[in-house]
């Protein structure tokens, strides 16, 4: 087998790039060739790949800095939705917590006269429309009212027929000591219609169920009554 020695030097200097990779390959042979190439080549693929890397690893923060903008933004337009549910549930209560409210204060007019056929009608309207929107205890309170205006009614019209039959030869004690339990009786469920179907009781009543609140509580998202 021949060897070439080649001063490195000397015989790199003097020989041009396609002489140079001939001589490498005819007396060198391939191994070296690709001991050179692997010599060039290999930086620049390391470069390439850290490169790579650096871009990837980029991308991927900006892509998780990307998902934190639109989950922030999803919150945010999730909490103005329910915000915006909240506001239209309060005023549609109120709105129909009103109504029942009027119909009380229509009611309540004249009632220290007499309970006409309206008063009752006022009442069995709200009656019917608070238990709905109205905790038990108003719905219970409403059902008092009721009861005790058809009582007075009943007791008023009693007194009525039998106040002219007083005096008369048929007219007998019992007869007097129940119609004077009837004024009694009336007057209580006066007392009671007036204490409860006056202006001021009347809105201190209803106040806590038709104040609206200042703003809506966007951060616990969960129902109110």
């Amino acid at each position: 087998m021949r060897v070439v020695q080649l001063d490195a030097v000397g015989d790199l200097q003097c020989v041009e790039g396609p002489i140079l990779l001939k001589r490498l390959t005819d007396c060198a042979g391939l191994s070296n060739l690709g001991d050179f190439l692997a010599g060039v080549f290999a930086p620049l693929a390391f470069v390439g790949l850290a490169a790579t890397y650096i871009l990837q690893r980029e991308q991927l923060r900006l892509a998780i800095e990307d998902s934190n903008r639109n989950q922030e933004a999803r919150v945010k337009e999730a909490a103005l939705n329910y915000a915006s549910i909240q506001a239209n549930h309060q005023l549609a209560l109120y709105d129909k917590r009103k109504f029942v409210f009027d119909r009380l204060v229509a009611a309540s007019e004249g009632f220290m006269t007499t309970v006409t056929d309206e008063m009752l009608t006022e009442l069995k309207l709200a009656l019917y429309d608070a238990q709905f929107v109205y905790p038990d205890e108003v719905y219970k309170w409403i059902i008092e009212l009721l009861n005790k205006s058809v009582s007075l009614r009943i007791k008023s019209a009693f007194i009525k027929v039998n106040e002219p039959k007083r005096g008369r030869p048929s007219w007998s004690v019992d007869d007097e000591n129940l119609l004077l339990t009837y004024y009694d009786e009336e007057t209580d469920l006066r007392i009671f219609l007036y204490e409860n179907l006056r202006e001021t009781p009347l809105y201190e009543r209803f106040k806590p169920y038709l104040k609206l609140p200042n703003s809506i509580d966007v951060g616990c998202q969960k129902s109110t009554s």
